[in-house]
């Protein structure tokens, strides 16, 4: 995307106020017109080259995107990674999100509870869930408690499928491929093709472009 272009699509308020004004915010970070970030206290946002909020949002559309970081909540991005329209983000107290780089796609949601790490190159499609919690506790006859949140862990190179979900626990190794509507509740290990729900490795592959 030309610099020209970006220029006019952002929100430029918001762009002087996280940029220069927001101590808690290290890096470059692009709001485009409908970003909405929310940033609690002791938050921090760690940036190595860009973070787009809201991008692709076509004009005259009232499309949003959300951002919000609870008190003493961590996001490092360790390149770059673009949030596209309709897509929210929510890293509750004292949890941490890194992401190396890659894209979120329209109509995506990430919550973390407790730690979600994503790797280098990763495409998050449309529609995704990533979720490192169950959000609520289940009690169980025999006097057994569910763990509620349980670190989510995503390698390098890795495509997620529309509409796939993402679920507390699991490790996605490299090179791998989430078909669309998947559900993902075991770890996949790296160069597969997986999908199913629950999702299950079908084909080895090298990688995918």
């Amino acid at each position: 995307m030309k610099k020209i272009d970006i220029i006019f699509k952002l929100n430029i308020i918001k762009f002087f106020y996280f940029n220069f004004l927001k101590k808690n915010i290290k890096g470059k970070i692009l709001p485009y017109k409908g970003a909405v970030l929310s940033l609690g206290k002791g938050s921090k946002i760690n940036i190595g080259k860009a973070l787009h909020i809201n991008v692709g949002k076509i004009k005259g559309a009232k499309a949003e995107s959300y951002l919000r970081l609870e008190e003493e909540a961590t996001f490092n991005i360790k390149n770059s990674f673009k949030i596209y329209y309709n897509a929210d983000i929510c890293i509750f107290k004292g949890a941490t999100l890194k992401i190396g780089s890659g894209f979120m796609n329209a109509g995506s949601q990430i919550r973390c509870k407790k730690s979600i790490e994503i790797g280098e190159n990763v495409a998050i499609s449309r529609g995704v869930t990533i979720w490192d919690t169950d959000a609520h506790q289940i009690f169980y006859e025999d006097g057994r408690k569910s763990v509620i949140d349980k670190k989510v862990t995503i390698g390098n190179n890795v495509w997620l499928g529309n509409n796939v979900t993402i679920l507390k626990g699991v490790k996605i190794g490299n090179n791998v491929i989430i078909g669309a509507g998947s559900v993902v509740n075991k770890d996949i290990p790296s160069n597969m093709l997986a999908v199913g729900i629950p999702a299950k490795p079908v084909k080895q592959i090298k990688g995918w472009k």
